[in-house]
């Protein structure tokens, strides 16, 4: 609703379009055009965009503690990451 369109309506009708959107009625006209103009204003909504990282499935068995030992330090450094473990494998995700 336009900012001129409020202001041709009466303080009740604006009142009572305050109480259905939700707002505080308990004000002056000019209170309740402004009050009703700043919640019709479409909000900008600002986004960055992200930056998409792709993953690389690594299987390293348990037994191989040395392969173990250099994933873990890439894990702490937040190269790769630790997702499951099945049939004596542990399974990592290397950035590519």
């Amino acid at each position: 609703m336009e900012k001129s369109e409020l202001e041709n309506l009466s303080l009740i009708e604006l009142k009572n379009l305050c109480k259905k959107e939700g707002l505080n009625f308990d004000k002056s006209k000019d209170e309740l055009i402004f009050a009703l103009d700043e919640y019709y204003k479409p909000m900008k909504v600002v986004t960055k965009p992200t930056k998409s990282v792709k993953y690389k499935t690594k299987a390293i068995k348990l037994e191989d503690s040395q392969s173990l030992i250099e994933m873990g330090k890439l894990v702490e450094k937040k190269l790769a990451r630790r997702t499951y473990y099945a049939n004596g494998n542990i399974y990592f995700e290397l950035m590519d």
